[in-house]
């Protein structure tokens, strides 16, 4: 994260402004750790940019945009945003609603200097470079011309061993600490 820190932190550089206007966040999520990991981050980063200005965000699960008028809208906020956020799964490609925002927001993009943040979950053993996820995400980045971060959070992920996502992650013995189980690291370990 010190990367989006960075970028906003050289853009208020300049003359201090009295009311800065707010930098304007708009984010999706596969489910609710996603989101209460991505406005984690987020808060973290607000944390760290005093002078840039209040942060102002919008969020949508991707159950959300599985109704076209939500993927209208997400992606018209999209394509105004300062900072585009998108917490999900490496293992599995976005749903195609989810995508169709992606492909939305990415076209009609307008505002310089934006950034598009990717919190992607992934096991060590996965092949995060190849993930379906993480290149659509890449290849967003490049048609909006916005700045791309990323960070790969390593789990276990319950998808880590379906043969379609395509990304060469094997499956874990049963019983063994990757076998979608929680793991507490500890003396009575």
């Amino acid at each position: 994260m010190r990367g989006i820190i960075a970028h906003f932190n050289a853009q208020s550089l300049g003359p201090r402004v009295p009311d800065p206007a707010p930098v304007k966040v708009v984010g999706v999520y596969r489910d609710v750790s996603d989101y209460i990991m991505a406005t984690h981050q987020l808060q973290r980063i607000a944390n760290r940019c005093p002078l840039v200005g209040d942060f102002e965000s919008t969020w949508w699960s991707f159950d959300a945009l599985k109704q076209p008028r939500e993927v209208q809208e997400a992606a018209r906020a999209a394509a105004e945003a300062d900072l585009i956020w998108c917490s999900a799964c490496a293992c599995e490609p976005l749903p195609k609603e989810v995508a169709a925002w992606v492909r939305q927001w990415s076209v009609d993009h307008s505002k310089p200097d934006a950034a598009l943040v990717s919190l992607l979950r992934c096991p060590l053993s996965g092949d995060f470079e190849r993930s379906p996820t993480r290149l659509c995400l890449c290849n967003a980045a490049r048609v909006a011309g916005v700045e791309f971060f990323e960070r790969r959070l390593v789990c276990d992920c319950p998808q880590a061993d379906d043969p379609l996502t395509g990304i060469g992650i094997p499956p874990p013995a049963a019983g063994t600490p990757g076998d979608r189980q929680i793991r507490w690291w500890g003396i009575n370990e």
